[in-house]
């Protein structure tokens, strides 16, 4: 819903509290802004690129919506969500001049002119690494908190008048190995900055009332983060398998879960080209392992059948089909063919895994992951991870005169 000329007020909003580490904001009481909401001005003193698949996304750890002490919504822990939602692109993974904003700080692709690539006699495409966007240049960084906050995707705005304590709350990222292309530089400050939020408030009656009859049975499907850990494996060593429980889904509606995976430390190994983590992307991309597969048993049944998802392609499709199309880089997820099986340059950096599980009711969640651990330099495909699970679960806002309810549907 778009709103134009004289029916709505713009609000420039100051923090209410800023600290190094947590932004909070106080929304206009007593009336109704749209769910248009932007973060203008957030900066960082580095001097150092934001991290190529995050961009200035990278400094949110964790934000909130509440209402008093009611949260209408959050994301937890969201980095390698962020970034592989950054990677999707509804027009196809090919698509010729899609560029996502800049203030994601990332290029997917980019059109040459006719008779320049490495074949001058045709019009090329050049798939070009995503492109960083550098923290210390004066570019107007904005957050748009749709792409955050799946409850102001969904709701056309917010009664201020019921929710008469609206607050937005963003925990900073302090972590330069997850913030930045590179972690020598200067530590993450944000004092020198005053970061605002930019609230459209609605004047219109008529507008008013079709954001209080979306808001009355509004349903929404939001990210929530659970996680666990692959112990560390000697190198040659062989294959190792690790089976787990995962509880923070129990009893909501599961629709659709993304995987990604990420190595607790980087090593001077990971470091490419002008000391970059990772070739740029740090912590906050997902690491490739050598033959690894994947089952998922959900309520005592398995998703998948024999071994489960046990090859690239195989994750490729079930990602694709599950999540649409993303950018790829060839290689992007596959463990380098070199004979130390490490990671170079884009190798193995953006591995994920997307599962449709569509359970109405999630009871009991397993998984089931495999890996080979062959010799290689700084057994890095034998390392510690983090396997990150970000579950769509179903939520419900129900108003009934002057109160409201949250719960899990």
């Amino acid at each position: 819903m778009s709103y134009y000329g004289n029916d709505k007020k713009t609000h420039i909003i100051d923090p209410i509290f800023q600290s190094n580490s947590r932004i909070e904001y106080r929304l206009p009481a007593n009336t109704v802004i749209t769910s248009q909401l932007r973060v203008c001005d957030l900066k960082c003193t580095t001097g150092k690129g934001f991290n190529t698949l995050l961009g200035a996304k990278g400094l949110v750890k964790n934000i909130f919506l509440y209402d008093g002490a009611t949260t209408l919504d959050q994301q937890r822990n969201g980095k390698h969500y962020n970034g592989f939602i950054n990677l999707v692109n509804s027009g196809g993974a090919s698509a010729i001049g899609f560029v996502r904003d800049k203030h994601n700080g990332s290029r997917i692709a980019s059109r040459t002119m006719y008779g320049e690539g490495s074949n001058s006699a045709n019009d090329s495409v050049k798939v070009g690494a995503i492109q960083p966007l550098v923290a210390t240049e004066n570019s107007q960084i904005w957050l748009n908190i749709q792409e955050l906050l799946p409850i102001c995707n969904s709701a056309l705005g917010f009664d201020t008048g019921i929710m008469d304590n609206l607050r937005l709350v963003i925990e900073v990222n302090t972590d330069k190995a997850s913030v930045l292309t590179d972690n020598t530089g200067t530590a993450i400050d944000l004092s020198a900055f005053n970061p605002v939020l930019v609230v459209d408030e609605l004047l219109s009656d008529a507008d008013k009332q079709k954001v209080r009859d979306n808001l009355s049975s509004l349903v929404w499907n939001t990210i929530e983060h659970d996680a666990f850990l692959l112990p560390e494996k000697a190198s040659n060593s062989g294959v190792q398998t690790h089976s787990t429980r995962v509880n923070g889904f129990n009893g909501k509606k599961l629709n659709r879960v993304l995987i990604a995976k990420e190595r607790d430390a980087i090593a001077g190994v990971d470091k490419g080209a002008a000391n970059q983590l990772d070739n740029g992307y740090g912590t906050g991309g997902s690491c490739a392992l050598y033959q690894e597969k994947l089952n998922i048993a959900v309520n005592g049944r398995n998703i998948y059948v024999d071994e489960g998802v046990d090859s690239v392609m195989k994750r490729v499709a079930r990602t694709v089909d599950t999540w649409g199309n993303y950018h790829l880089r060839p290689t992007g997820n596959q463990v380098s063919a070199v004979s130390d099986l490490g990671d170079t340059l884009n190798v193995g950096k953006v591995d994920y895994l997307g599962v449709g599980i569509m359970e109405d009711r999630c009871t009991d969640l397993q998984f089931h992951v495999e890996r080979n651990v062959p010799t290689d330099r700084d057994n890095k495909v034998g390392k510690q991870l983090t396997y990150h699970i970000y579950g769509e679960v179903t939520k419900g806002l129900n108003v009934s005169g002057n109160s409201y309810s949250v719960n899990y549907l």
